[in-house]
């Protein structure tokens, strides 16, 4: 007896068979493939921003902030110590005893004459960094300073201070009514 194979396995093709076999097969295409211009923008989008992520958290130790000393001891100066990030000021009770007579002298100076001063310091190692802004109602001056080995001569700290903020409230223009 001659077995029979069963029919999915027929050596005759029948002509739909025939067809398949010559037709045209389908790809799928992702999205992403028809557009790599587009994958290409997003990935250096992508890489920039992890990039400048990282560049950010590794400066941040370096940014300063500043904290404001003294306060409601003048009636016209602010006080400002700057400092880095995550440290606090070390010299500030050693910088205010040092200029306190000369900033109640230009105090009792900027009264008479309506003008603000914002004094900003900071002292690194032997090197005070100092820079005031004057402003008044008409104009407003700015001085920037660094002062080498200021723990030195106390006197010549508090008369070079006092020249300068002089000098600077000496260029200001005053208000001319009318």
């Amino acid at each position: 007896m001659r077995r029979q194979s069963p029919p999915f396995l027929s050596e005759q093709t029948s002509g739909a068979a025939d067809a398949l076999k010559h037709a045209p097969t389908m790809t799928r295409v992702f999205p992403w493939q028809r557009f790599p211009a587009v994958v290409l923008l997003i990935t250096a989008a992508l890489i920039i921003a992890v990039f400048a992520t990282w560049r950010y958290f590794e400066y941040s130790h370096l940014r300063l902030q500043y904290e404001e000393r003294e306060t409601n001891v003048y009636s016209n100066i602010r006080l400002f110590e700057i400092f880095p990030q995550g440290h606090q000021g070390s010299y500030q009770d050693q910088f205010y005893n040092k200029l306190k007579g000369t900033l109640y002298q230009m105090n009792q100076l900027l009264k008479g004459q309506s003008i603000m001063m914002n004094v900003y310091y900071q002292s690194i190692d032997q090197t005070l960094n100092y820079t005031f802004s004057l402003k008044s109602s008409c104009d407003s001056k700015q001085l920037a300073m660094s002062i080498y080995h200021w723990r030195i001569d106390i006197n010549q700290l508090n008369n070079l201070i006092l020249r300068e903020t002089r000098r600077k409230i000496g260029e200001m223009e005053g208000c001319s009514v009318g």
